[in-house]
């Protein structure tokens, strides 16, 4: 009965309405003087109706009582807290009072796809996942590449650690390399405004930042965090293999991480050193057994974080009982029979769909990797109109031309599920226009201008009231659109092949699937150039404050 210890009502002045049959019984009462005083005492049991209850009346008091009992109960709030395994947090576990510092590097070798989709788009995963698993403990975002800088302060704030992430992009840093050194220095600056701290850098752990005065600039980084007792812990986002990267003399040169050497400076500090997994064990060892057991000052839980409320266990019963009570003999017990089954049968268990999952992290990644991969899950399930918004918003965030095809075509395959044949067909063309080659671009064109050839003709006009009828069909607004006629031609039909349906968007990476939705609007898609054109006039104002802010903060800067 140890639950009956931890039971808590969000509102327990509802309670006294189970008073409430008392008062109206003791107002009955109070009239019932009044009445009985009608008629002389010998006259009295012809006059006024007996109002004694028997045996059965007394027993419909007591449902009635019940049942306001049970409301009252209902509408206080009882409700237990949720252990931490369920979303909230045990009452007997302190916060953690440490102030981590993650050391994210955003240089262009963290755009290797040796890790699926890129090396930064999973390291900024995996910090997403550490901000679900902290317990108290504060975190500040740095970023390097040939300059490091304070994206974020510590803090506890999701949304504000979220945000940070979000413009953590490799074009945010405008000086070329990768000098973690910097970075761990800057690190350590701040880590001494704030004891007790960590410090876990987030990189590919290339050999290369080892090599030369680099490699000696980060080994002294590293000892000068030991000296002040700042431990290091360090996630490696990379394969042993390693990733073939793309030089600025245009020839190519291979990225692979030294986690041996890594993992011996990070124990010299008393931290540790991990490999990056497609599962949760490497933020399990670093933070579930190396991070979170960090001494650290603890501070009194205020509250659980979440409750599992048990309203619904006394509201069932009492309009069961109110049912029973009011409706008619037969009618009022199949109706509290029906209720009571309908609220006390076991829901049947939810299972996840792994691509609703993968929508939901990619969407909450952002950029330009997060949107498209966001609407390669959409299209996985067949969500093409969810699948056409991510497209679009990765078509206006590509860094790169060839990026900005790659998601236009994605786009026109979203159109073309969604029965939007004719600008599925433009954004095909378009994509040809900038890559003749592209032999899937041109069978999928050619398909949506067969399904555009192929619509029937539309029926002659039935009225001239033209302003109050239209509809789009096939991206065209027909005025004289007859429904009758229309709607056998919007039925989904099964769409032939497209592309990779698994296939994870990147480099040269489309889909395919099978209409099951009906035309949508128009999209113009025909001066998409002219549009881009424009853009290139505008400025990202965010990223530019940000952008000054990381060289105000790096060392190198003026004091």
């Amino acid at each position: 009965m140890s639950w009956l210890a931890q039971l808590d009502w969000r509102a327990p002045a509802w309670g006294l309405l189970a008073l409430q049959p008392l008062v109206l019984e003791g107002w009955a009462r109070w009239r019932s003087r009044t009445r009985e005083a009608y008629a002389d005492a010998a006259l009295r049991p012809w006059a006024v109706q007996n109002t004694r209850a028997d045996g059965r009346g007394i027993a419909r008091r007591l449902l009635r009582l019940l049942a306001w009992a049970l409301f009252a109960g209902a509408l206080a709030g009882p409700r237990l807290p949720l252990p931490a395994g369920a979303g909230g947090a045990l009452p007997d576990r302190p916060l953690h009072d440490l102030t981590i510092y993650a050391v994210l590097g955003i240089s262009p070798a963290m755009r290797g796809s040796d890790i699926a989709p890129n090396r930064l788009a999973r390291a900024r995963l995996k910090l997403l996942d550490l901000i679900q698993r902290l317990h108290g403990e504060r975190l500040g975002l740095i970023v390097y590449s040939g300059a490091a800088g304070l994206l974020s302060p510590p803090s506890d704030d999701p949304r504000v650690l979220r945000d940070a992430l979000d413009l953590a992009q490799p074009d945010l840093v405008t000086q070329a390399g990768d000098d973690p050194a910097a970075a761990l220095t800057l690190a350590l600056q701040e880590a001494q405004r704030h004891e007790p701290s960590a410090v876990l850098l987030v990189s590919d752990a290339a050999a290369q930042s080892l090599e030369g005065k680099s490699g000696e600039a980060l080994r002294q980084a590293v000892a000068a965090l030991a000296r002040a007792h700042v431990p290091l812990y360090v996630l490696g986002v990379a394969t042993p293999g390693g990733a073939v990267l793309s030089t600025a003399e245009g020839g190519t040169s291979v990225s692979r991480p030294d986690g041996a050497a890594y993992a011996a400076l990070a124990a010299s500090t008393g931290g540790r050193y991990e490999s990056v997994t497609d599962d949760d064990a490497d933020l399990r060892a670093l933070y579930g057994r190396g991070l979170a057991r960090l001494p650290a000052p603890t501070l009194p839980v205020h509250g659980p974080h979440a409750w599992r409320e048990l309203y619904p266990w006394l509201l069932a019963p009492a309009l069961a009982l109110m049912l029973l009570l009011y409706l008619p003999a037969g009618s009022g017990r199949f109706a509290a029979v029906l209720l009571a089954a309908g609220l006390l049968a076991p829901l049947p268990r939810a299972h996840a769909d792994p691509a609703s999952d993968a929508q939901a992290c990619y969407a909450q990644l952002g950029g330009y990797e997060g949107q498209l991969g966001a609407g390669a899950a959409a299209w996985q399930m067949s969500n093409y109109g969810d699948a056409a918004r991510y497209f679009s918003e990765a078509l206006m965030l590509a860094p790169t031309s060839a990026q900005r095809l790659d998601a236009l075509y994605d786009l026109g395959n979203a159109l073309y599920g969604l029965g939007n044949w004719a600008a599925a067909a433009q954004a095909f063309g378009a994509v040809l226009r900038q890559r003749p080659l592209d032999a899937r671009a041109r069978h999928n064109l050619a398909v949506a201008l067969r399904r555009l050839k192929d619509l029937p003709p539309h029926a002659p006009a039935q009225t001239d009231l033209r302003a109050r009828r239209g509809t789009a069909v096939a991206g065209q607004v027909d005025l004289d659109w007859d429904s009758n006629a229309a709607i056998p031609h919007l039925k989904p039909t099964p769409l032939g092949p497209l592309i990779d349906r698994g296939a994870i968007p990147g480099a040269g990476a489309r889909l395919q699937g099978t209409q099951t939705a009906a035309a949508s609007g128009t999209l113009d898609i025909a001066g998409w150039e002219s549009g881009f054109k424009k853009m290139q006039w505008l400025r990202d104002r965010r990223t530019t404050l940000a952008r000054g802010l990381l060289g105000q903060d790096s060392p190198e800067a003026p004091q």
